[in-house]
């Protein structure tokens, strides 16, 4: 064997662990922005499938194809451009799988999903790429004489909207739409085959679009002072048939008074209903807000689907083998350490979660070892290592 390090030997020794001595196994992958974690996950991932299928495609289950199948599926809602790499993922992603007796994919738990790149990003960097994805597809398929059948749900959703990215105030703003070397009219295809492949039907396909496009129009909705309230705010242009508003309000399924009301209105409650008006930064907010707030409804949804999916296949498994829960390998795959010229409170608790992994390394990597030669009295000359210990004990959240 290599002497090197290899992202197969590390999952093949994962594999050994759980097969040859039944413990479960825990592989974590981190590094700085765009070291290549995701990627690097991906292999770790399509090893344990194919070890757990025999070492052949051919030879792999349903569940087994699940594994790869959901990657494209959360990349296109949870990855993005940013400027040190084209497919950062900007939520975190812990996934199980089992084995015993072949290998299942138990489900994937995502963390800390970057909702405020829905309403902006730093110039050269682009938001999530399934807006962009649906985008190219729509535009390849226009140019054609008609509209291919598996393209029936965007095409339900178009005739509500636009799905051009110069069209959109959140997309527009960091003056980079395309990605360079991506087919992302292929990657749409890919992303709508795994939603049928977790069960998705094609109006709830519809659903899903139709939210995201919301989330789209939402940021053209824009306000002004009223002549009887400057205090207060309304939307421009609120009577306009195909403005922002109205095509927004479409596509969620309320009234355009509805929706203007719920952003322009703030209701409190204590012992009666008390609504009271918002000026047009507070209605800004709001927006904003609610953009976030409805894109991560959609990715929880979607996540939901695939873990109720592959939960499903699992437990009708174990129930006909009457097995308790197997060992399994976990997979982590975070963001990296991150440093931007404007940064979030998302940036604040990715640099942590990262603090945290790379004291855990340390510990183990060289605390331990440290140990070690000390009981068995083994001359070395001591690794003089950053210590981030202090930065970790400090409780910066509790402080805030």
């Amino acid at each position: 064997p290599s002497p090197y390090p290899h992202v197969f030997g590390a999952a093949r020794e994962a594999y050994q662990g759980v097969w040859q001595a039944g413990v479960s196994q825990t592989v974590l992958v981190s590094g700085e922005s765009g070291a290549g974690k995701t990627e690097t996950t991906k292999f770790v991932m399509r090893f344990l499938a194919l070890a757990g299928a025999g070492g052949t495609e051919d030879s792999m289950s349903v569940i087994e194809r699940r594994v790869l199948e959901s990657v494209p599926l959360l990349e296109a809602l949870g990855n993005a451009k940013t400027l040190r790499n084209d497919n950062s993922s900007r939520f975190g992603k812990y996934t199980e799988l089992q084995f015993r007796g072949g290998s299942a994919l138990r489900g994937a738990n995502c963390y800390l999903l970057e909702k405020v790149r829905v309403i902006g990003v730093q110039p050269g960097e682009r938001s999530f790429h399934i807006f962009y994805q649906a985008g190219t597809r729509w535009q390849k398929a226009s140019e054609s004489s008609r509209v291919a059948s598996d393209l029936a749900p965007l095409a339900a959703v178009l005739e509500r909207g636009s799905l051009s990215a110069h069209d959109f105030v959140y997309l527009e703003r960091s003056g980079c739409s395309e990605l360079q070397g991506h087919d992302e009219a292929a990657d749409f295809d890919e992303t709508l085959a795994a939603l049928r492949a977790f069960g998705a039907a094609e109006a709830e396909i519809e659903e899903v679009l139709a939210a995201i496009l919301a989330v789209l129009h939402l940021g053209n909705i824009s306000f002004v002072a009223p002549a009887s309230n400057s205090e207060g705010s309304e939307v421009s242009n609120r009577n306009q048939a195909d403005g922002a508003l109205a095509i927004t309000s479409e596509l969620l399924g309320v009234s355009p008074e509805e929706l203007e009301a719920t952003l322009c209105r703030r209701v409190m409650k204590v012992v009666d209903e008390r609504a009271s008006h918002q000026s047009v930064a507070q209605a800004l907010e709001g927006r904003d807000a609610l953009a976030r707030h409805l894109y991560g409804a959609v990715f929880s949804s979607v996540v939901g689907r695939v873990n109720d999916v592959l939960g499903a296949e699992v437990s009708q498994e174990q129930q006909l083998r009457r097995d308790p829960r197997p060992p399994f390998v976990g997979v982590l795959d975070i963001f990296g350490f991150e440093f931007f010229q404007s940064n979030s409170f998302e940036q604040l608790c990715i640099n942590f979660a990262n603090e945290l992994l790379q004291q855990y390394f340390n510990e183990v990597i060289f605390e331990h070892e440290a140990a070690l030669y000390a009981r068995e009295r083994v001359q070395w000359d001591p690794l003089d290592f950053p210590d981030n210990k202090a930065d970790v004990v400090l409780s910066l959240l509790s402080l805030l």
